[in-house]
């Protein structure tokens, strides 16, 4: 497998290039990966592409936060089966960062990344939110893989059903796999 990213198209400039730019961020994603380039490799034809595999993925990030909430959160999974969950403090709730340490197995993992690709993270949007609301509670789950990586924002629970199933999936995972105190670790955040 071989990561490649084509050039931007000749006469786009500016906004345009800018906008562009964004837009093929979600969709190139699925672009990054390529099987090889040589013909017949892994039966597949010269130059046919292939998203990443569940076991591309090394690492699945949520980050969480609203405007009133005394801190937000960021869950951080690795492949490697650790798991921090770093508590963002805020100056004008006087709340400070923290940070806990837990472990996952692998299998857990792989699990978590198989429903991402079945659910078609890698497809999705970039953000899903209504455009009249600004406050309120978001989410920001970016899962980071082999050629690249895929950040998917949402406002107040907006997107796909299948975002809130990953979104619930890791939850699930973050309740159960034993999370404490990592006094050594304040102010280091993911």
């Amino acid at each position: 497998m071989k990561c490649f990213r084509s050039p931007l198209p000749e006469g786009v400039s500016g906004e345009e290039r800018a906008g562009w730019t964004v837009n093929r961020r979600h969709a190139a994603v699925v672009l990054l990966c390529s099987a090889s380039p040589l013909a017949g490799a892994n039966g597949q034809q010269a130059g046919q592409l292939t998203p990443p595999s569940a076991a591309d993925i090394s690492e699945i990030r949520l980050e969480r936060d609203c405007f009133g909430c005394p801190s937000g959160q960021v869950l951080l999974l690795r492949r490697d089966g650790s798991a921090l969950l770093t508590h963002t403090g805020k100056a004008r709730h006087r709340t400070e960062d923290r940070i806990e340490e837990g472990a996952l197995s692998v299998s857990e993992f792989d699990q978590l990344a198989m429903q991402a690709m079945t659910q078609g993270f890698f497809v999705l949007d970039g953000s899903y939110e209504d455009a009249d609301l600004r406050d309120g509670a978001w989410s920001q789950l970016r899962i980071l893989h082999r050629c690249g990586e895929k950040t998917v924002f949402s406002r107040e629970g907006a997107g796909p059903a299948a975002l809130r199933a990953l979104h619930a999936r890791i939850e699930a995972v973050q309740a159960h796999i034993g999370l404490s105190a990592a006094p050594d670790r304040l102010r280091q955040g993911p």
